[in-house]
């Protein structure tokens, strides 16, 4: 499902400055599958600064999505790295010293994701939970008004990934899914490739 992505949503934020800065995170890896609002309003304000929270940022969520996005920074992205949200207090502190050092700033720090969530001062939020907790997180952070970029599988059932359809809609806000081999050169891609030219695949396509 894709959109025009130069518009902006109407949460404020432009909504190709939102992809291009955390497709970041998949660029590293190589590829993302973005999903954009369907909102047409042009942004107030579009070209203002981006504060995005973490939540989750363990060894996937802090090498792909915080180091990413701090590089992008450095280069001159309208970003800021502003908020972490970690229930393991040894990665927290290492996410937040390494923002800190490169930033200068120290990022406020929650226990509860749902408290970050409630912060005005976060436009969007990046998710790097286990998967079981994608969903439920996607929702919470959309309708709390966030723009969202979030690791694959976006959910663990279709009953949800319908659900978050649903809330993504209602809300108009940005929301982009990692997937790493969906779109890029690999195994599963050159067997659907191969698939589609009519070659007999197994019926195990997918490892």
């Amino acid at each position: 499902m894709s959109h025009d992505q130069d518009n902006a949503s109407p949460g404020g934020v432009s909504r190709r400055g939102f992809i291009q800065t955390s497709a970041a995170a998949a660029a590293a890896a190589g590829a993302v599958a973005s999903v954009a609002a369907p909102a047409p309003a042009r942004a107030q304000g579009a070209g203002s600064r981006i504060r995005i929270g973490f939540i989750g940022p363990g060894g996937r969520g802090f090498g792909a999505h915080v180091k990413s996005l701090e590089r992008l920074r450095s280069e001159g992205a309208n970003i800021d790295l502003v908020a972490v949200s970690e229930v393991y207090k040894k990665q927290e502190e290492t996410v937040c010293s390494f923002i800190k050092e490169k930033t200068g700033v120290d990022p406020k720090r929650y226990v509860d994701y749902k408290d970050m969530l409630a912060d005005a001062n976060v436009d969007a939020v990046c998710i790097g939970t286990p998967d079981h907790w994608h969903h439920k997180q996607i929702v919470d952070s959309l309708k709390a008004g966030k723009h969202v970029y979030a690791e694959k599988p976006m959910t663990k059932k279709v009953e949800e990934a319908l659900d978050v359809v649903k809330v993504w809609r209602e809300t108009g806000k940005v929301m982009q899914v990692d997937q790493l081999e969906g779109l890029g050169p690999g195994p599963r891609v050159d067997r659907c490739r191969q698939a589609r030219q009519g070659a007999r695949v197994s019926d195990r396509v997918l490892p």
